[in-house]
């Protein structure tokens, strides 16, 4: 009787740790799958409009009393995406008056790979390149203030 009951208690830990053992792989692969983000983080002197990297479009969200649109990223602000790994400029817009923009995109391609948390911060200092004239030559963005 005491051999069956040693026999069926080694069983049963055999078994436990083959259990935690699993669950443990498991939560080995959870940490491996990493999350690939970009954070857009507005320092410049002017409000970001329709902010696009890679397909991905960015905006802060509502707050509440703000005058900005959904789709902006005010000046001091920023907005955090998960994105594809991949390549590509910045686009986004800055305000000329209450009716027209001015179209912008990065001078520099932003590449970021698989698993990154990568951050661009736009500064006045930020070189861009007015897409809507064909003629323009990069310049700091302190230059539409």
């Amino acid at each position: 009787m005491k051999k069956i009951l040693q026999f069926t208690i080694g069983l049963a830990l055999i078994f436990a740790i083959t259990l935690l053992g699993c669950n443990e792989i498991e939560n080995e692969k959870d940490e491996d799958v990493k999350t690939t983000t970009l954070t857009i983080n507005n320092q410049s002197f002017t409000t970001m409009k329709n902010v696009v990297w890679n397909s991905t479009s960015f905006s802060q969200g509502f707050i509440m009393g703000s005058i900005d649109s959904p789709l902006d990223i005010s000046s001091g602000r920023n907005d955090k995406k998960e994105v594809s790994p991949g390549s590509g400029y910045v686009f986004f817009d800055i305000p000329l008056n209450p009716f027209n923009n001015r179209k912008l995109r990065t001078n520099k391609i932003l590449n970021i790979s698989a698993g990154e948390n990568k951050e661009f911060i736009l500064i006045d200092s930020t070189v861009v390149i007015d897409t809507g004239n064909s003629s323009d030559t990069p310049s700091p963005l302190s230059r539409f203030k």
